[in-house]
């Protein structure tokens, strides 16, 4: 995924596939997940292209680690 709203989308589904399937997360990002996914359009929006990416870049890791 390339956006921002398609990694929250994709973490919050591995999320809830994990716990249908039983399996227990340590870290699930709950919190961190939409903060993320808000601060990338904020930066967006204010031009600021290089922080945005490193949001998204922060977004990735976050999922491959889910």
């Amino acid at each position: 995924p390339t956006d921002s709203r398609l990694l929250e989308v994709a973490r919050k589904k591995l999320v809830l596939l994990a716990k249908r399937h039983g399996i227990v997360l340590r870290q699930t990002y709950v919190r961190q997940g939409p903060g993320l996914s808000r601060k990338a359009g904020r930066y967006a929006h204010a031009r600021q292209f290089k922080r945005m990416r490193k949001v998204l870049r922060r977004q990735r890791t976050i999922l491959g680690r889910v």
